[in-house]
């Protein structure tokens, strides 16, 4: 049987853990370690309701399948053709019909429909991936032209500038994520972020002690969250051009106005800030008496978090998280 991004890791094929977010870097980092024969499937076009989006990516090896192109019907007939190109029928394209028409046989009902190339992976092709993975989970994306049926038979994927319609798809880095504060709902958030897809960075003062580092990393263990000591740091490891999503989740006042300053020349950012309506308010105050005026004030949003109810901080991870995606 098949494994999946939620089973237990198998040590021996490097396979993602559990919570460590299955996303199209990881996906590429996969297929550019694997030393058994593995095949690329990725969504070329999607159009009208389909359960997946263009530079969808589903990676298939002889024991093994990790990402997805949709599920269901549409993913059964994409397993298959990457089962026949594992077996030597090269590459193709499969042409996915959700039209749903009730007098024929089709592959789904939601009403759109999906292109997905089928590609064999080259030692060429796995050199590539590396960088693209690497570019990807830093925060910046990646245009890829995908080689089809059409193409020569040593054709191999390309990194680009130029659009080929057809066949080019923009793989987005990974949102970046800056969570300042390493206590429960910072590391609860970290986590989350993590599990999402993101690439987070976990920001305290408190990591230049030795104890409150290890008991910190071992509450992230597994996660490939990133830690650092300085919030400078972590904001200068932003490739240019990327606008990450900041929380303040810290542990007092105090630290919220050191944050906000530190995070004060980094323009474009919107900043949401944990607390009471006192708190804010406090930190506000003591802004202004900085010189902050109303527009660098108008980047923090405060509270942080959609109003859920949420008590435990899991359930405030949650809330925070939800937020972020539906302002992306």
């Amino acid at each position: 049987m098949a494994s999946s991004p939620l089973d237990p890791p198998a040590t021996d094929l490097g396979l993602p853990a559990p919570g460590t977010g299955v996303d199209s870097a990881t996906v590429f980092r996969l297929a550019s370690t694997m030393e058994t024969p593995v095949v690329l499937a990725t969504v070329l076009e999607a159009r009208g309701s389909v359960p997946q989006i263009r530079g969808a990516v589903l990676l298939v090896g002889d024991d093994f399948e990790i990402g997805t192109v949709g599920g269901g019907a549409a993913e059964a007939k994409t397993l298959a053709a990457c089962r026949a190109a594992l077996a030597g029928e090269g590459r193709c394209e499969v042409e996915i019909d959700l039209a749903g028409h009730p007098e024929e046989s089709r592959d789904g009902v939601c009403g759109g429909r999906m292109r997905i190339a089928v590609n064999p992976l080259a030692s060429e092709d796995r050199m590539l991936l590396r960088d693209v993975a690497e570019r990807l989970a830093a925060g910046q994306s990646v245009l890829l032209r995908i080689p089809g049926p059409d193409d020569d038979d040593d054709a191999r994927l390309q990194i680009g500038d130029s659009v080929d319609e057809g066949r080019s798809v923009r793989f987005v880095g990974r949102d970046v994520m800056i969570v300042v504060g390493a206590g429960h709902c910072g590391i609860a958030l970290a986590r989350l972020g993590r599990f999402s897809g993101r690439r987070v960075m976990l920001s305290d003062d408190r990591l230049a002690e030795s104890e409150f580092a290890a008991a910190t990393s071992a509450g992230l263990a597994g996660t490939g969250v990133e830690v650092q000591a300085s919030l400078d740091v972590a904001m200068g490891l932003v490739p240019s051009g990327v606008v990450p999503m900041v929380a303040l989740v810290t542990r007092n006042f105090h630290r919220d106005v050191a944050s906000l300053q530190t995070l004060r020349s980094h323009r474009g950012i919107t900043i949401g800030m944990m607390g009471s309506r006192r708190r804010i308010a406090t930190v506000l105050d003591a802004l202004r008496s900085e010189g902050w005026d109303a527009p660098e004030l108008a980047r923090i949003k405060a509270p942080i978090g959609l109003d859920i109810g949420a008590v435990s901080p899991e359930e405030i991870a949650v809330s925070i998280l939800a937020e972020m995606i539906a302002s992306r």
